[in-house]
């Protein structure tokens, strides 16, 4: 009897305390252990609301948090870093300057470019990731001469090229919902697209002023509300945004912390401020859950 009590009140502690150590709906799931530095003593729990969230360490490539991080979905203006990478591909020089017209146009954000603006490609082409203005980004598109169609075409060759598994492209802004992937594509995504100077240095400036005719200038500011922000652990190198309805809000972002980089995206995330607050919460933990020998304490 003394034997079977003992069973008995072993059962009601782990079905009272047990369950609470199991994984929700919303916390950190498996994460493949390939690569990883030593786990610390600080692996709780991390509830979270976006749909998908991953951080890469650039230096193992090793996934250090994953949250469905293979799950496809709409990743909307996220689209835009692989429309740079292709455009810089076709680029037919950046002093050569295009007439906006009324097929460039397109909604989605705030209008920051007008028909008749005469604009440089290089200022189109900021503007397009800073502030990303889906109408700079199909007058980019239009000065290589590739067709539209052709120009999307380029873009899932290259994510091929790439082997960005799963990222399938629409269309060149992100507004199509159909431009799809899981947050580990689109973090490979970043580390390819942030290689390049002239995409790492756009998505690093707060705001840019450039002028649209001989006494005009306009000012976009970024979408990226962790540019400036005092970061405790963590820099921030820059990062891209994206919001539909169908995908949500996301946030993809380089973050360096001493000699170690981290690579983080959010996707579906149900508002503005989600995709940035869990963002810093997934670096914070992957900060606290492993011992970096490299790291600034």
């Amino acid at each position: 009897m003394p034997a079977l009590a003992g069973i008995i009140i072993l059962i009601i502690y782990f079905a009272v305390f047990g369950l609470s150590f199991l994984p929700s709906p919303h916390s950190t799931l498996s994460i493949p252990k390939r690569n990883l530095p030593p786990a610390s003593l600080q692996q709780d729990r991390l509830r979270l609301e976006a749909a998908s969230a991953v951080v890469i360490d650039t230096e193992t490539k090793a996934r250090v948090f994953d949250y469905n991080g293979d799950q496809a979905r709409p990743i909307a203006s996220l689209t835009k870093l692989m429309t740079a990478l292709v455009f810089l591909d076709h680029n037919p020089g950046w002093d050569k300057t295009i007439v906006i017209s009324e097929v460039d146009l397109r909604g989605g954000a705030k209008a920051n470019i007008f028909v008749a603006d005469r604009i440089k490609l290089s200022d189109l082409f900021k503007a397009g990731l800073i502030a990303s203005d889906n109408t700079a980004i199909t007058a980019l598109v239009r000065s290589t001469g590739l067709s539209e169609e052709d120009f999307v075409a380029a873009m899932n060759e290259k994510a091929k090229a790439l082997r960005l598994g799963g990222l399938v492209f629409k269309d060149p802004t992100g507004l199509n919902p159909a431009n799809q992937g899981s947050a580990v594509a689109v973090a490979k995504l970043v580390d390819s697209a942030f290689k390049k100077t002239e995409i790492a240095e756009a998505l690093a400036l707060r705001n840019y002023r450039f002028p649209v005719s001989s006494n005009v200038e306009r000012e976009v500011k970024t979408t990226n509300q962790l540019i400036g922000r005092r970061l405790i652990k963590s820099i921030l190198v820059g990062g891209k945004t994206g919001h539909l309805d169908e995908a949500g809000y996301c946030f993809a972002g380089v973050f360096k912390s001493g000699q170690r980089e981290f690579i983080t995206a959010v996707l579906g995330a149900p508002e503005d401020a989600a995709r940035f607050s869990e963002t810093l919460d997934i670096l914070d933990w992957t900060l606290r859950a492993y011992l970096w020998d490299n790291i600034n304490k």
